[in-house]
């Protein structure tokens, strides 16, 4: 929600005290609030949605992709609820892709993130170390595969060929964008039938990717996002998405996986690189701005003074209350004097 008061923060503001503790803190924080929802189906994942799942990361249905090129910005997180402990005092801007490439390792924590300043050390970000490999070998491995695809080498010839009943829409779609079709692998022509709304797609050679082969539905499905994008030259064929993100989740490091400080900083090197390196292969944020160290650093500065300011009033009571006892005892001796004087 709105976080808590700067009072009641899950660890102590000081100077001389180790980033690791805040660090563990923080990711347990981030764990037991993210919805589960948004990851893949892959044995072992810790998206969230997979049978061998830790119930780790930062998915849910209710992040947003379009970030995933530019940059990501702490509303993007917080809108999942990872971040409202804290305050909104302490949340950053954004993170860009410049602050990831010029970011500053400062190792790994839990054995799931990957923690370290951007922005000329302004802000804490914590880097997902699976959706980060992910996003890393989904783009090294589509890469490889048009590179195959182009060389003929991940197209396979259909002897005999393929042949299926198609509608009108299809026929048109297949005509309009053979070349997005020979690009990803398929070789198809189309016949029309003279009196009849079907014809007949002929098709020759189908794209193997990852040693699987692409089947005709997969075809057909391909058709329908070609005609619903108007055949935009970067979009890949859902069945090549799947096949290529399953790989790249099932190859990445888990949750668990031990990192040394050399491969953590090649990850985020890596991560800067990349097209889209503010999700992975499934929709889930790489990272997460925790907070503004600067502001943290002023905020603590400010506490440490209220406490100064509070003992400095503490000992001026004290003095008062033994200003008054004296006073009232040098009175109790003026009445005893009186008193004997009297008598």
């Amino acid at each position: 929600g709105s976080g808590v008061r700067l009072g009641k923060l899950p660890f102590k503001l000081s100077k001389k005290a180790t980033i690791r503790e805040p660090l563990v803190a923080i990711a347990g924080g981030l764990e037991g609030g993210v919805s589960a929802g948004g990851g893949c189906n892959a044995e072992g994942c810790p998206c969230g949605g997979g049978a061998g799942s830790d119930g780790g990361g930062f998915g849910g249905p209710s992040v947003r992709p379009a970030f995933a090129t530019n940059a990501l910005t702490q509303s993007d997180v917080s809108s999942v609820g990872t971040l409202g402990f804290l305050g909104k005092s302490l949340l950053p801007g954004q993170v860009t892709r410049e602050m990831v490439g010029s970011s500053k390792l400062i190792g790994q924590v839990d054995r799931k993130w990957i923690a370290a300043t951007c922005g000329g050390g302004r802000t804490l970000v914590l880097f997902d170390q699976h959706a980060v490999d992910e996003r890393v070998t989904l783009e090294r491995l589509t890469a490889a595969a048009a590179e195959d695809l182009r060389q003929g080498v991940g197209s396979l010839a259909c002897v005999p060929p393929i042949e299926f009943h198609a509608t009108l829409w299809e026929l048109g779609v297949v005509e309009a964008y053979g070349h997005c079709l020979r690009r990803w692998g398929w070789e198809a022509s189309c016949r029309h039938a003279q009196s009849s709304r079907l014809g007949v797609v002929r098709v020759s050679r189908v794209p193997c990717i990852d040693g699987r082969r692409l089947t005709v539905q997969d075809l057909r499905e391909y058709l329908q996002q070609l005609e619903a994008t108007g055949g935009a030259s970067g979009a890949m064929p859902g069945a090549v998405s799947y096949v290529l993100g399953s790989r790249a989740c099932r190859t990445a490091v888990k949750f668990g996986d031990a990192l040394s400080p050399s491969r953590c900083a090649a990850f985020l090197r890596a991560l800067a690189a990349t097209r889209m390196p503010f999700q992975c292969a499934h929709g889930r944020p790489t990272c997460a701005p925790l907070i503004d160290l600067a502001r943290l650093q002023s905020i603590e500065t400010l506490l440490q003074g209220n406490k100064k300011k509070k003992k400095r009033r503490k000992l001026d009571l004290d003095a008062l209350r033994e200003k008054c006892r004296k006073k009232k005892k040098e009175e109790k001796e003026e009445e005893r004097a009186k008193g004997s004087e009297l008598s």
